[in-house]
């Protein structure tokens, strides 16, 4: 077998060379392209960008930045092409050392043009070179890739391409150092691969018998897994329960002692409040009744007035912290009987799971009458830590259980998946051969029987993921129909805050009534206090 070299060196049984003028033979690669060609290049960037948006590089390239790139920008895209090649490299040395030992070792054609300077600087003289290197990378990685998606869909087993790749290796090889390859190399490759089939048709006659075994094996794990499953299923209710238990639990502690002290501290901020008012009430007398008793100069009516002004200014703005407190009052209220309704959801549905554990936990409400009016305290009853430790107990238990069986179940399943793989390896090689020799009717009734059973199942999956369906739809149904019920149930504590509102609008108006009908009379006893003496009065 004849052919031209590609490395530099002509043939020895090439007819052009001239033992005499070896050194100024002409390469004959230098034919194959012009890297200083503004087309070459411009394709030769068109299909590394192309290569690099198809392979989702993560950086930003276009033709502009192929044809005048930095260093950095080089570095990035010749390490992103050569992983596709050498998974194995790690740069340890410089970088310009790690790029002519590559091109080296997969005998690249033009290596020979390239040296560590054009790898440590990039110029407009020297990258058209690199560029043709990339581009040659880029073509490789597309050969490779090509083969191997052609081996997979052949169906050729890892051996055989093993043995196709060792014979296309020394091809290339000998191609690439002008040397003339072995005419019997493609007969050996035959050779070899026959030995491989002839071995693997004696077992699998083995595999064969077994396959009955193993069908009944299944059928048997297939219980097994059934039974594997609802453990798995009711394992998983049982944790998210208990996680949503010590949640709970933690949550409602909080909330509550956080509620508690804010309740505390607005009780503090009202009765100081009330004692000002009480204060401020009982020096008004007072003065009421030092105004009564005491003749009443010109000159202290004026700084009664700003003072009974002042005293007015205090009592507003006391009602208005009262009515801001009330409003916190009754947010937390509102928050701690949402939660309060929340823990006891929960504690319903832990109680009315499936899974046989009995949960002892009630939520007890106190009516409490403080300064601020009527109040409810809750209290959880019984031993939380205690519940919490049984259920951990409980799903211990089933986590053993669940354990064995899926130790069991991945001991059957690696036998199995062994079987079918070397099932699925053999007859897929039988079925070649068979293909290949022509067998009679028999082998062809085996497939339809095959296809047949295969088509049965595929009609059972696609039962089964309607039935799935169903459920899923079922669910879905049930969720939106505790939604409405949710929504029913705000609606409900939307209607008792909007009554609550009312009734302490009502109040506010009661008590403004009241101060107005104060301020009525303190003026009229000034206005006659001002008839009685003589004076004229101001309003």
């Amino acid at each position: 077998m004849r052919r031209a070299t590609m490395a530099g060196a002509p043939s020895k049984h090439s007819i052009s060379f001239d033992t005499g003028r070896a050194t100024f033979t002409e390469d004959p690669r230098r034919k194959q392209r012009n890297v200083r060609d503004k087309q070459y290049q411009t394709e030769a960037a068109h299909g590394i960008v192309d290569f690099l948006a198809g392979k989702e590089y993560d950086m930003p390239v276009s033709i502009g930045v192929l044809l005048n790139p930095s260093l950095k920008e080089f570095q990035r895209i010749f390490k992103f092409i050569q992983q596709f090649i050498d998974t194995t490299s790690d740069f340890s040395r410089k970088f310009e050392e790690e790029v002519i030992i590559f091109l080296k070792g997969i005998k690249y054609p033009y290596a020979s043009e390239i040296n560590r300077s054009q790898l440590v600087a990039i110029t407009p003289h020297t990258w058209p070179v690199l560029l043709s290197m990339l581009a040659w990378l880029v073509a490789l990685v597309q050969t490779l890739e090509g083969r191997a998606m052609l081996c997979q869909e052949t169906g050729v087993d890892e051996e055989s391409r093993k043995i196709f790749y060792q014979y296309l290796y020394s091809e290339y090889s000998a191609y690439m150092e002008g040397r003339d390859s072995a005419s019997t190399g493609g007969q050996q490759v035959e050779k070899a691969i026959s030995e491989i089939n002839q071995e693997r048709l004696k077992a699998a006659s083995e595999i064969k018998q077994s396959l009955e075994a193993l069908k009944k094996e299944i059928s048997a794990l297939n219980d097994g897994a059934k039974e594997i499953q609802q453990l798995e299923e009711k394992k998983y209710q049982v944790q998210n329960d208990l996680e949503k238990l010590e949640s709970l639990r933690k949550l409602n502690e909080n909330k509550h002692a956080k509620y508690r002290k804010a309740l505390e501290e607005a009780q503090q901020v009202l009765s100081k409040i009330v004692n000002e008012a009480s204060s401020t009430q009982k020096a008004r007398n007072d003065l009421e009744d030092e105004i009564k008793m005491q003749t009443i100069k010109p000159e202290d009516l004026e700084e009664m007035i700003e003072e009974r002004d002042a005293l007015i200014k205090a009592l507003d703005e006391t009602k208005r912290a009262k009515t801001t407190l009330l409003k916190e009052i009754e947010e937390l209220n509102k928050k701690l009987r949402a939660l309060v309704e929340e823990a006891e959801r929960y504690l319903f549905d832990l109680t009315s799971m499936p899974s046989g554990l009995e949960i002892c936990l009630k939520v007890e409400k106190t009516r409490v009458f403080t300064d601020l009016g009527e109040c409810s305290e809750y209290e959880v009853t019984g031993n939380i830590e205690a519940e919490h430790q049984r259920a951990k107990e409980v799903l211990e238990q089933l986590t053993k259980t669940l354990t064995s069986l899926e130790e069991r179940l991945e001991e059957e399943t690696e036998k199995h998946t062994g079987h079918l793989e070397a099932q699925k390896a053999l007859g897929e090689e039988i079925r070649q051969k068979e293909e290949r020799i022509k067998v009679h009717a028999q082998v062809y009734v085996e497939k339809k029987e095959a296809s047949e059973e295969e088509y049965r199942r595929a009609v059972g999956r696609v039962d089964k993921a309607e039935t799935e369906l169903l459920k899923i739809l079922a669910e879905g149904d049930n969720g939106l129909f505790q939604c409405e019920q949710n929504l029913e149930r705000l609606k409900i504590k939307k209607g008792r805050a909007a009554s609550q509102i009312a009734a302490e609008e009502a109040e506010i108006q009661r008590v403004a009534a009241l101060v107005a009908a104060n301020l009525q009379g303190l003026q009229e006893r000034t206005a006659e206090a001002y008839t009685a003496l003589g004076l004229p009065n101001p309003q």
